[in-house]
């Protein structure tokens, strides 16, 4: 009987010895996890697009008035800035954890004769993607997107009559001018399509 109760005694001690080693092995887990996970959260949360607008033709002569920058999830790092022939902003997302952040927002410019809004999202978990919207008769736009959690979004404003020769450097289209457009067929009007 004494026996018994040693073998038992014994087996409880192993027992116990197991379980810490695993309570060990599970927070080491756990730690190791965060190390690797969290830099794998953040960089996607802490999204960032570097955003260009370049003007051709007679469009980069036309006075462009900033009406409006609106970030529905992030904050812009720098507001919208126009030299010479080019408007560029730069924005970065939100840490909401566990999950991240989205980053989604517009610029609104005023060109006399019509509106032109420039669109964008980053968002957490999907594909990037931008457009662009004008409302002045004589223009025409497009853009596109690279993907990733640090994107550049490229947009073009136009002359109807220019001729592009190039689609300003992204590698993902994003959609521009008329829903669903892509390419240089862009310059739809008015807020059509889109969930911005």
């Amino acid at each position: 009987m004494h026996q018994d109760k040693c073998v038992n005694k014994h087996w409880w001690i192993l027992k116990m010895d197991y379980k810490r080693q695993t309570t060990v092995l599970s927070v080491t887990f756990v730690l190791v996890g965060m190390i690797f996970l969290v830099p794998a959260i953040t960089g996607k949360a802490e999204a960032i697009i570097r955003a260009t607008v370049l003007l051709h033709g007679h469009a980069a002569k036309l006075t462009w008035t900033l009406l409006a920058a609106e970030m529905i999830h992030g904050a812009f790092t720098e507001r919208p800035t126009q030299k010479g022939d080019q408007i560029s902003w730069t924005t970065h997302g939100f840490i909401i954890p566990p999950f991240g952040g989205d980053e989604v927002g517009f610029v609104k410019y005023g060109t006399g004769a019509g509106d032109v809004a420039f669109l964008f999202s980053n968002p957490f978990i999907g594909k990037n993607t931008c457009k662009i919207t004008v409302e002045n008769p004589a223009l025409r736009g497009d853009c596109s997107i690279t993907q990733g959690a640090t994107a550049s979004a490229f947009y073009n404003v136009f002359p109807k009559s220019f001729v592009n020769s190039g689609n300003g450097g992204g590698d993902e289209g994003g959609g521009s001018g008329d829903e669903g457009g892509g390419g240089d067929e862009g310059g739809g009007s008015g807020d059509e399509g889109g969930d911005y």
